[in-house]
């Protein structure tokens, strides 16, 4: 008769074996140590006792080899010494595990403490974790993992410190600074970002711009974020907000896309606030305005005067030749009269010589005063009109200064005004004198032109003498006047000469 092994306990099915033989799979090919403690009630848990209530009070009933590998023990050393876990618990963190110990006993809630362990000279990070089962004789089973996260530990230091530098970098730039992920919620974001729209941190992280900003305004946003994300472009664009205390701001952007390792798309970008400059620009637009329509003002009025001191000139030429036509050629001619007078009862002798003398001497004078008369108040130049009166004006050059003026270009045009009329005759006699006075040469030219649409211009060239560059605008007192009554009527005013190469004055005028 065959005795069993197992005295009074039945034989394990064949599945039973199975399922352990898969558990102690399981427990050996988990990365983390897995253990079981019974720990038998005590009448009071308090700190100061806790380490010497291991002995009478803690069991380990199971630990996995990956336990024990991340203690750096064995399974024969953690048999005979319950309390190696707490042995190799660092000075520095003792306290602190073995509140965290009394305090899940004392509440029986899950048990989670990290913190160093000295392995040999080593010092390691780990995590143990464990639930408690109240079972009815009072003594409680923990069962728990037991993880090494040394490496993840150095990890988030390393992203601690790369975090704090990225923070200094933030803080030192001047500029607000965002990144979003793609559903446009803001991710990480500088403190210049955070003063900009007057929020706080927990009003910008992980939400988007849009209680902060109209629907018109979030709807141009999401459109450029939307851009950028997509195709992967960079965007500088100048955008408007309103922040949280209504204030209207004009910023530009600039927003490019950034993928991570994973492939996830993140928007960053840069703001600069240009709200000041454009105040600044605003107010320089309105003050240029403002200098221009005073600039107008003063234009029209030197335009004004210029023109009321023409019509005043020729208004004295006409009053002089008509004192000259009307007074004084009557005069000499009644003159004229008593002479011939004075003749016919003259009997001969010196008498009569000496009244032929003044009989010539008063023709002479009498056509002295016609002339005078013509010069001043030109009667082609009102009948007729610019052109007929330049070459009226040729032969009067020919003949009083022996000067050849031909006259080229344009016959059939109508100036704006009688001012511009008799400036433009008055402004070409004066440039011909000069040339009969300056130039050396006996010959001139009068181009007129077309300059533009309804503007002509009127050229006076000679191939004379010429003058240097820094001599054409204060040398000669005529030309002086030209130029500054040109500018006050709104005509332009150009010389090109250059020594021994001649000169070319033109007058820029519009016409009708």
């Amino acid at each position: 008769m065959k005795v069993s092994k197992t005295k009074g306990r039945a034989p394990a099915s064949p599945g039973l074996l199975h399922e352990r033989n898969l558990y102690r799979d399981l427990v050996a090919s988990l990365p983390a140590g897995v253990y079981r403690l019974r720990v038998t009630a005590a009448r009071e848990w308090v700190d100061r006792e806790w380490v010497a209530r291991l002995a009478t009070n803690y069991s380990i009933e199971m630990a996995s080899n990956a336990f024990c590998r991340i203690l750096g023990v064995t399974q024969a050393q953690r048999r005979a010494n319950v309390q190696i876990v707490a042995d190799r618990i660092h000075p520095d963190d003792r306290a602190d595990f073995i509140a965290c110990n009394v305090a899940a006993m004392k509440s029986l809630t899950k048990f989670r403490w990290v913190g160093r362990i000295l392995k040999g000279r080593e010092v390691r990070w780990v995590e143990f974790s464990s639930v408690p089962r109240p079972l009815e004789n009072g003594d409680v089973l923990w069962t728990g993992i037991l993880q090494d996260i040394t490496e993840r530990r150095q990890m988030e230091a390393k992203l601690l410190e790369e975090q704090k530098r990225i923070d200094i970098i933030l803080a030192t730039v001047g500029d607000p600074i965002f990144v979003k992920d793609n559903d446009h919620r803001f991710v990480l974001v500088n403190r210049a970002f955070y003063d900009m729209l007057g929020l706080e941190k927990k009003d910008v992280i992980g939400r988007t711009l849009g209680e902060s900003l109209s629907a018109a305004e979030m709807r141009h946003f999401l459109a450029v974020d939307r851009r950028v994300l997509d195709s992967g472009s960079t965007e500088l664009c100048e955008e408007v907000l309103t922040n949280k205390n209504g204030v209207k701001m004009t910023i530009v952007t600039k927003k490019t896309r950034f993928l991570d390792d994973s492939g996830n798309r993140f928007l960053v970008g840069a703001i600069h606030d240009i709200t000041a400059h454009k105040q600044v620009a605003e107010a320089l637009r309105q003050t240029n305005e403002q200098l221009e329509s005073r600039v107008r003002e003063r234009t029209s009025s030197l335009q004004f005067l210029a023109a009321e001191l023409t019509r005043a000139e020729h208004k004295e030429r006409r009053r002089i030749a008509h004192l000259l036509h009307e007074n004084l050629q009557q005069c000499l001619a009644a003159i004229m009269f008593k002479v011939h007078e004075l003749k016919a009862s003259s009997k001969g002798g010196p008498a009569l010589q000496t009244a032929d003398h003044i009989l010539l001497q008063l023709e002479e004078a009498i056509e002295l005063t016609r002339t005078l008369a013509t010069r001043l108040v030109p009667p082609v130049l009102h009948q007729f009109g610019l052109r007929p009166a330049l070459e009226t004006l040729a032969q009067e050059m020919a003949t009083q200064f022996m000067l050849a003026v031909k006259i080229t270009g344009l016959r059939t045009f109508r100036l704006p005004s009688d001012d511009t009329l008799l400036f433009a005759f008055d402004a070409v006699r004066e440039l011909l004198l000069n040339v009969a006075k300056h130039s050396g040469v006996k010959s001139a030219e009068v181009r007129i032109r077309p300059a533009g649409r309804k503007r002509i211009a009127v050229e006076v060239r000679d191939k004379g003498k010429g003058m240097a560059r820094n001599r054409r605008k204060t040398d000669r007192f005529g030309l002086f006047s030209i130029r500054e009554r040109a500018e006050a009527m709104g005509i332009g005013f150009d010389i090109t000469s250059r020594p021994g190469k001649g000169t070319c004055v033109a007058l820029f005028m519009p016409i009708l």
